[in-house]
């Protein structure tokens, strides 16, 4: 079981507004936050430390977290 990271609870109950669920509790049982932000998959694997901890954090699975680096290195591409 991952351990979530600290966030002010004015944080916590937006992103739980937003998902419909709670960030906490989706980490905690090792699971992806639900859509619109993640998948609700599994989340046990992680490529190295730094997306490990980035899940603690966001509380999205290395996959959405690929996703979500995808999306925002293409972004950064089409402004230049």
């Amino acid at each position: 079981m991952a351990k979530p990271a600290k966030k002010a609870p004015e944080i916590e109950k937006f992103l739980t507004k937003l998902l419909g669920s709670s960030r906490i509790d989706a980490i905690e049982k090792d699971l992806c936050v639900p859509a619109p932000i993640g998948c609700g998959g599994p989340a046990k694997f992680f490529r190295n430390a730094i997306s490990e901890r980035d899940y603690t954090l966001s509380g999205m699975c290395q996959t959405c977290q690929d996703q979500v680096q995808a999306l925002m290195d293409r972004m950064a591409r089409e402004k230049h």
